[in-house]
């Protein structure tokens, strides 16, 4: 298996699993992405706001990670397709973190002596760093050469002369 499949495959399968880690992590106080939507739409829910709630984008997290492993599995029959799959796949999981880094930031605002890089948990910086290798593993798999399955010579089952 080429390098660029596996760090496709390890970006994905880590991506997923990094929607269950905690994202916002706050003295004892810790929140997986999957915790944080929950927790928007039971407050919407509450609230009878007709808004709907910004987190709802966060499902598009663990989608992307699961996308690009199944891509990164898909690459050695598709070839370049599944490597371009993959790069939006990462592309969209870096753009997810990215939302909620600004929504983040914009909720703390600027005159609290919180850091927001004190408050992101470890289950942000895992997806950060599995999308990242994702792209650069499809960025990587895009240029490599399609590779050909070539059969394995038999000896014939008859007799030879």
């Amino acid at each position: 298996m080429k390098p660029s499949r596996i760090m496709e495959l390890i970006g994905g399968a880590v991506g997923a699993v990094a929607f269950f880690l905690p994202w916002f992590s706050y003295l004892v106080i810790s929140f997986s992405l999957y915790d944080i939507i929950r927790l928007s739409d039971s407050a919407n829910q509450l609230g009878s706001s007709s808004s709907s709630n910004p987190y709802t984008l966060g499902w598009i997290e663990p989608i992307a990670g699961v996308a690009l492993l199944i891509f990164a599995l898909a690459a050695g029959k598709m070839g370049k397709s599944a490597h371009i799959l993959s790069l939006i796949s990462s592309l969209a999981g870096l753009g997810v973190v990215l939302y909620f880094f600004i929504k983040l930031q914009s909720s703390l605002g600027s005159s609290t002596t919180v850091s927001i890089t004190s408050v992101l948990g470890i289950g942000f910086w895992v997806a950060v760093a599995a999308f990242l290798l994702g792209l650069v593993g499809a960025i990587k798999g895009m240029g490599e050469a399609p590779t050909m399955a070539v059969p394995t010579p038999s000896t014939p089952s008859w007799p030879q002369q």
